[in-house]
């Protein structure tokens, strides 16, 4: 019976977590609080999973804009605990040219939702280009999130 016991234990602490909850700072525009909704929109829409939640109030990871680069020459960045959770996502709120906001918001929400790494191509490379990663529409062009990289999330 202990062993038992100690299966559904062990399956019960390996489910899968809930969504991130993003709570957009009260000084963003609401062109930045539509960004930030559009990149979670393109998270859980693209791996078909509740993966992300962008509100105001208060919750559980701050997002916040500030002015100039954020890390050096960085338009945004992804600070997290020592265990790599995290902790809050900053981005550059003045002068980012080239760069959809929509865009690196959804690149931040990845190293959010765990994928710690850059790839070569896609939503995560350490470089984005300014040009080919929306289409006409205003979404992210199909292929940018893999489904690999939704199958390697534990949420």
């Amino acid at each position: 019976m202990k062993i038992h016991f100690f299966s559904i234990i062990l399956l019960c602490s390996c489910a899968s977590q809930g969504p991130l909850d993003v709570v957009f700072d009260d000084s963003g525009t609401p062109e930045e609080y539509t960004a930030a909704e559009q990149a979670a929109f393109e998270w859980n829409d693209t791996c078909k999973r509740d993966l992300i939640h962008v509100h105001r109030g208060t919750g559980e990871i701050p997002l916040y804009g500030r002015p100039g680069h954020v890390d050096g020459t960085a338009l945004a960045a992804t600070l997290t605990h020592h265990d790599n959770s995290p902790a809050a996502i900053v981005y550059q709120n003045d002068s980012i040219t080239g760069h959809p906001l929509m865009v690196t918001l959804a690149h931040e929400f990845g190293h959010a939702l765990g994928i710690l790494e850059h790839t070569k191509t896609g939503l995560m490379k350490s470089s984005l280009p300014t040009t080919g990663t929306v289409g006409e529409d205003g979404r992210l062009i199909p292929g940018m999130i893999t489904q690999e990289q939704c199958d390697s999330l534990s949420r």
